[in-house]
C-alpha cells in the first residue's frame, strides 16, 4: 500500500488568547491532503512567534525550552510513522496524534478481540453457551486467519 506524503505543523491560535496574553500552540499532521490538529499544551506571546520557522524567537530559558519541545515532538511524530509503516498500518493523522502523545496504549485487532471473546465463552460452555456456538467462532476466526494469511496459532475446537 502506498503511503502518500506527510506535513507537520506548528502554529498559534491569535483569535483564541489565554487569560495572560500567550496565545495556545497547536500541532497540525496532514497526511494525503488529511489533517488532525492538536493543542501542544504550550502557549507564546503572539509577537514572539515566528510562523516560518515555526518556533519562538525569543533568547530566554523559556523560549529555548519551548522550541526544544518543538522540536522533540516533531522527532517523535516522524520516528511514529516511520513505525507504521514498518507495520504495514493504515496511517491516519489521527493515529499518528494519538501515537505521539501516548494516549493509543492498546492496538485492539479483529482477531484479537474476537480471541477474547472466545475465551470468556470457553470459560461459560454449558453454561451461557453450547459448544456447537462456541465452535462456530472458533471456525470463521480460524478461515479469517488462512484467508489472510496470518502466522499465528489456529484456536482448537472446544468439542475436538
Amino acid at each position: 500500500m502506498k503511503q502518500g506524503t506527510m506535513n507537520i505543523l506548528f502554529f498559534i491560535l491569535k483569535t483564541k488568547l489565554l487569560k495572560n496574553g500567550e496565545a495556545p500552540i497547536l500541532m497540525r499532521i496532514t497526511i494525503d491532503g488529511h489533517y488532525e490538529e492538536i493543542r501542544i499544551q504550550r502557549s507564546v506571546p503572539p509577537k514572539l512567534w515566528d510562523s516560518a520557522k515555526e518556533c519562538s524567537k525569543g533568547k530566554d530559558r523559556s523560549a529555548k525550552e519551548l522550541n526544544t519541545y518543538i522540536a522533540e515532538l516533531s522527532a517523535l511524530a516522524l520516528q511514529k510513522h516511520k513505525e507504521l509503516k514498518f507495520e504495514f498500518a493504515l496511517i491516519t493523522p489521527r493515529l499518528l496524534l494519538k501515537r505521539v502523545f501516548g494516549k493509543d496504549t492498546e492496538m485492539r485487532t479483529l482477531l484479537g478481540t474476537m480471541g477474547e471473546e472466545i475465551e470468556k465463552m470457553k470459560k461459560a460452555v454449558n453454561i451461557d453457551y453450547a459448544p456447537v456456538t462456541i465452535n462456530r467462532y472458533i471456525n470463521v476466526m480460524n478461515k479469517l486467519k488462512s484467508k489472510y494469511s496470518i502466522n499465528s496459532l489456529v484456536v482448537d475446537n472446544v468439542c475436538s
